[in-house]
């Protein structure tokens, strides 16, 4: 009866040593692919916690996380999400949602709420006892987010040439010098406030463009415009804006994202028919080191479209590519770990 005893203690001794959920590890799964986490998901007060940085980067989603407020926030396309460290409010928005178990700190990590995230993202979560398995549905698809241009008044075809003239000005000229002036801190506003940085492309490089062209029209056009103040030449510009459909918000739109290690800002461009040259889709993409790079991906002939890199210093063709997003996206991928597409480079200056 004593060995017996003596053999239940040590068996219970050696439980007592094992580490909490040795026999139990949490695994998330993510549209049938398991998320890979330095530091192992962990319940907490019945609540799967998960690495920051990391769910939200298998989502491609870009995160920012301020060190002296503990405020984390996510930029899912047009909106934000916001958490606080050791909070349960969470803002979607301007939605306040009530966390069970709040964002919290653990071992120097930050871990947040996988259901609460993946929910915020638009996505199904279901908790599988049997394997101690969360698993999320993705209802985030690569969409085309291109605005639409009218163009069904425009009988004389001016609105459709101000439109070209200033995208091509826009993609080929100002966006390339506005990578190459903006330095560390354009790259450090890119990583941590997509919203501002895309304020700066709307503010800079579009606003170069779209006043560029629309005062070469006014130069070499017919109409007479009297001018007498600063003033005056605002209303102009603006008044020309609207009637060619020249706004930022009318040509493009923006979302920012995470591919790998890399931020991206995607901007969706408004597709002009029968227009060679323009641009689909444009991407900025900036690598962990703060090394910023600029794509386009231009409309081309039978339905293909050049995947370039154009630059202050000239302009660089990658080769052609199907006319998605997705092929958009893997052809930078590509070149960003081979230095070129499979297909072969060509160079125009």
């Amino acid at each position: 009866m004593k060995k017996f005893l003596s053999v239940v203690l040590v068996c219970l001794i050696l439980l007592a040593a094992l580490p909490a959920g040795a026999e139990n590890d949490i695994s998330v799964i993510l549209d049938g692919e398991p998320i890979a986490f330095d530091v192992k998901p962990m319940m907490i007060e019945g609540r799967v916690m998960v690495p920051l940085r990391a769910i939200f980067e298998a989502f491609g989603v870009a995160v920012d996380y301020d060190g002296e407020t503990r405020k984390i926030t996510a930029y899912p396309g047009e909106s934000t999400i916001v958490l606080t460290v050791d909070s349960k409010e969470m803002y979607i928005g301007d939605r306040l949602v009530t966390l069970d178990v709040p964002a919290t700190v653990i071992d120097g990590r930050t871990l947040v709420p996988v259901r609460a995230v993946s929910e915020a993202l638009d996505c199904d979560v279901q908790w599988d006892q049997d394997t101690y398995s969360v698993i999320i549905t993705s209802n985030i698809a690569i969409v085309d987010l291109n605005p639409i241009i009218d163009l069904s008044d425009d009988k004389d075809g001016k609105k459709k040439a101000m439109l070209i003239k200033t995208r091509y000005y826009f993609e080929q000229t100002t966006m390339p010098k506005l990578i190459a002036e903006g330095g560390a801190e354009l790259s450090n506003m890119m990583m941590n406030d997509p919203t501002g940085f895309v304020a700066q492309i709307d503010n800079v490089a579009w606003s170069r463009a779209m006043n560029t062209i629309i005062i070469n029209q006014l130069i070499d056009g017919d109409e007479v415009h009297v001018i007498s103040s600063e003033d005056d030449l605002y209303a102009l510009l603006a008044d020309m804006a609207d009637r060619y459909s020249l706004h930022a918000y009318q040509n493009y739109n923006a979302d920012a994202m995470m591919l790998g290690d890399n931020y991206y800002i995607i901007l969706y461009l408004a597709e002009i028919e029968d227009a060679l040259t323009i641009g689909k889709y444009a991407a900025i993409v900036c690598s962990p080191r703060g090394e910023m790079s600029y794509f386009l991906m231009e409309q081309s002939f039978d339905g293909y479209y050049m995947l370039s890199s154009p630059t202050v210093d000239g302009h660089k063709n990658y080769g052609l590519v199907e006319g998605d997003l997705e092929a958009f996206l893997t052809g930078i991928e590509t070149i960003l770990e081979n230095g070129k597409t499979p297909a072969a480079v060509t160079v125009r200056n």
